[in-house]
């Protein structure tokens, strides 16, 4: 083996991986696209706040997502719950 194969094999790795980082980074654009785009709700329990912050207000260092069919009945549910219970706290 000379030093021209070594050279070869390089350039085909180093084309290689690049080939390969432009791929995954066209399939994780895509895929993030689609699952930012979905995003109805942002939310996190309380439980789970850190510090407060100088507003008084929780800090979180975390989050949650709902997607937006998930949203969507999510306040479906909170719609009728609502109604059930003003119709027992109004006897």
């Amino acid at each position: 083996m000379g030093p021209g194969t070594n050279s070869s094999d390089d350039t085909s790795e180093k084309r290689d991986n690049l080939i390969y980082k432009l791929l995954e980074q066209e399939i994780e654009t895509k895929y993030y696209q689609e699952y930012v785009s979905n995003i109805g709700l942002v939310f996190e329990y309380l439980d789970k706040r850190g510090p407060m912050a100088l507003n008084g207000g929780p800090m979180f260092m975390s989050c949650r997502f709902l997607t937006r069919d998930d949203t969507k009945k999510m306040f479906e549910y909170y719609e009728k719950y609502k109604e059930l219970r003003e119709s027992v706290d109004n006897f």
